[in-house]
């Protein structure tokens, strides 16, 4: 697909203005960002979620084709990022832009363009027409069309794959596009919609091992941002079946004995807590709610407590710390913290050990809170065991009793 078929798609009725090779010079500007090489090639999906964040987008939309990602955002008219002109220079020498969304926007675009046999198309359509920028292996040029059109600021990147019918061959680098998505933004202020499935979720459970019980949440926390307070991000509140509150006191599930039991609903099996915490609690079940800061203790205790920052909707790199809470894992908005020039990194300086005293008395809470639950936590402990899964299950709360107790 070529750039007039991708414009004639996309701006329907639209009157062409022209078209003009575009220079640049990419041994120079991959040079620059090898320095800083994105950890994997899909991370330039996460640049343009920063990018998206950044330029004051409402929402975001993926499509994943067999030749094609398109990624669409609208822009706030008088956004950096749908100035045309700043991204074609920015392209130049993307760390001395002083304006972070176009940054990270040509970071990204960049990128997706690491693999040679690639090529992507930038477009941005307003009130005026459409301006695309094709760069990669059908050559570099821009291209313009006039046409009428609504008030609202349009962008879309757009990486092509080379051609080939043999459709599994594609099957690889289109996961990888979904999985970096859903692994590594969930947490986006804004809607991320891929083939109009909202991404946006709650704390992922670590995989299973064998002869185990099935993971589950110990207790989540969430702790929610003001109607008036920015910076935050979103995270999905577990469904109802997977706790239960009576009044303001939390009650143990006898249904969550034991994971591995045939009766069980399916949402014991997957996304699932013990209890659960919000304040204010104003929400339902399975609502996305906007927060500062969220914690959960997962079952297996196997690893030191991790914190993750969301940094212009996408989570840093995580952040080993000694809390005194096996299993435990914090999501905080990383909104003042400095950024490596990946973009993915914290830079653990006096701003970062600023924000680690509220993380640290989240951390105590939580620990609090599944210490006062320990009880209600597993069978009472008896002489006479039926089942191996009842032996795991009593070696499970001595473990408890001795992290927690």
């Amino acid at each position: 697909m070529g750039l007039d078929e991708v414009l004639a798609q996309q701006t329907g009725g639209a009157r062409f203005e022209s078209s003009g090779r575009f220079s640049i010079d990419f041994l120079k500007a991959r040079d620059k960002l090898e320095r800083f090489r994105l950890p994997s090639s899909s991370h330039y999906l996460l640049k343009a979620v920063q990018a998206a964040v950044l330029a004051g987008a409402t929402e975001i939309n993926v499509k994943v084709l067999a030749d094609a990602t398109l990624f669409r955002f609208d822009v706030q008219p008088d956004s950096e990022v749908a100035r045309f002109e700043a991204v074609t220079v920015g392209l130049q020498n993307p760390f001395e832009i002083p304006d972070s969304g176009v940054r990270a926007l040509c970071q990204g675009i960049l990128g997706a363009l690491l693999n040679p046999d690639e090529a992507v198309c930038w477009r941005v359509n307003c009130h005026t027409g459409s301006d695309a920028l094709w760069l990669g292996a059908g050559g570099n040029k821009t291209a313009s069309a006039r046409y009428r059109a609504g008030s609202e600021v349009e962008c879309i990147l757009t990486q092509f794959r080379p051609p080939n019918w043999k459709i599994w061959q594609t099957a690889r680098p289109r996961a990888e596009d979904s999985k970096i998505l859903d692994s590594l933004a969930r947490y986006c202020p804004i809607p991320i919609k891929m083939e109009g499935r909202n991404l946006q979720g709650g704390f992922a459970l670590s995989r299973r091992v064998d002869g185990e019980l099935a993971p589950y949440f110990l207790f989540q926390s969430l702790v929610r941002v003001g109607p008036d307070e920015k910076h935050a991000f979103s995270m999905r509140r577990p469904l109802g079946s997977s706790y239960y509150k009576e009044g303001e006191v939390f009650v143990y599930r006898p249904l969550l004995w034991n994971p591995e039991d045939i009766g069980c609903q399916p949402s014991v099996q997957g996304d699932t807590c013990y209890f659960y915490e919000v304040k204010p609690d104003l929400s339902r079940p399975g609502d996305i709610l906007r927060c500062q800061l969220a914690g959960a203790v997962e079952s297996h205790l196997k690893s030191e407590a991790e914190v993750v920052f969301i940094c212009n909707g996408v989570a840093s790199q995580p952040v080993a710390l000694n809390l005194d809470c096996k299993g435990l894992r914090i999501v905080a908005s990383g909104q003042g913290l400095d950024l490596d020039a990946s973009g993915f990194g914290i830079v653990q300086n006096e701003k970062f050990f600023d924000r680690l005293p509220r993380i640290r008395a989240h951390a105590q809470h939580l620990r609090g809170l599944v210490k006062s639950q320990l009880k209600r936590c597993s069978r009472p402990l008896s002489e006479v065991y039926e089942t191996g899964s009842d032996v795991r299950i009593q070696n499970y709360r001595r473990l408890l009793e001795g992290a927690f107790g």
